[in-house]
């Protein structure tokens, strides 16, 4: 994934041959969220949708993915940190628009479709505290083949549903 860390080496954990692998303990204390963090949790999923609104009255056929991902990032950054309750606010965001949808690449200068789909893969931290979404939004009329590919996706979601039970095979 592009903007990612990278996994550590085997060199990496063979410096520390006695260490402990703290995992499990740093996963369940984690999973414990006080009030003031899920507080802050809510305000960067706040962030991100007003983000997402704005990006929504804007986006326009013919403007660069990269623009586009910049008029998320300056909502965010711009109106998520003038909030009272926050004291800074950042995003990251990857977009692509239509036949150039590529998941987890670099964005790039490519232009945004009319009636084709643009993707963010789009992440606030506000106050330390971070959401992860990824949104869909179409300038102009989403074109009907993807209606018909929803319907194809639905329909292999509700098998896959219908299959779940106690003791279904998974391969």
């Amino acid at each position: 994934m592009v903007g990612e860390p990278t996994t550590y080496t085997k060199a990496w954990f063979d410096a520390w041959p006695a260490a402990s692998d703290a995992t499990p303990l740093l996963n369940e204390a984690r999973a414990i969220k006080t009030p003031q963090e899920l507080e802050r949790m809510r305000i960067a999923n706040e962030i991100a949708a007003a983000a997402m609104e704005h990006v929504k009255a804007n986006l326009r056929p013919g403007m660069a993915e990269s623009q586009a991902a910049a008029l998320w990032l300056g909502h965010v950054h711009g109106e998520g940190t003038a909030r009272n309750d926050v004291d800074l606010a950042l995003g990251f965001s990857l977009v692509w628009s239509g036949p150039g949808i590529r998941t987890f690449t670099a964005t790039g200068d490519r232009p945004v479709q009319e009636n084709e789909p643009t993707l963010f893969e789009i992440w606030v931290c506000a106050d330390g505290y971070w959401c992860d979404h990824t949104k869909n939004v179409c300038p102009g009329e989403l074109e009907p083949r993807y209606d018909e590919l929803l319907g194809q996706l639905l329909a292999v979601y509700g098998r896959a549903v219908e299959h779940l039970r106690p003791g279904a095979e998974l391969a």
